[in-house]
């Protein structure tokens, strides 16, 4: 009879996140404006109004796509070198989350929590065009 053998051991696999990588931010932050389109801008009344239906919602929504369009550019889940030319990773992130502040910050006057949670999306992204201008993506 032949000896039983020994099992090959098994490859470990680790799975490394890096925090601080600026495409995870920009994720982050078309999910909050994705999520502060649908949510109440306004409330008065009794009544409320989300961001598509007061207008500047309709800019939110295309500003969280190109974040997200931007952040798997970014993260490798997308690989396009033309694309990673038009969607340069700071360039991006800078200037959708300035004007997600911008037009969030025009209308103040009886604002909700949906428009709150837009301006710290913005300020998301900011934070991400730091991080890829410290890292020079």
């Amino acid at each position: 009879m032949a000896a039983a053998q020994a099992p090959a051991p098994r490859k470990q696999i680790t799975l490394q996140v890096d925090i601080t990588h600026p495409g995870l931010y920009l994720a982050l932050a078309g999910l909050i404006l994705l999520i502060g389109v649908v949510a109440p801008w306004y409330s008065a009344f009794g009544q409320s109004m989300s961001g598509w239906e007061a207008g500047t919602g309709k800019i939110t929504l295309f500003l969280a796509l190109i974040m997200f369009g931007t952040a798997a550019i970014s993260l490798g889940i997308v690989r396009s070198p033309a694309l990673e030319k038009v969607f340069p990773t700071f360039g991006a992130s800078w200037i959708c989350g300035f004007i997600a502040i911008v037009t969030s910050l025009i209308q103040t006057q009886n604002s909700s929590w949906g428009l709150y949670l837009t301006i710290v999306g913005g300020v998301i992204a900011i934070i991400a065009a730091i991080c890829a201008y410290t890292r020079r993506i």
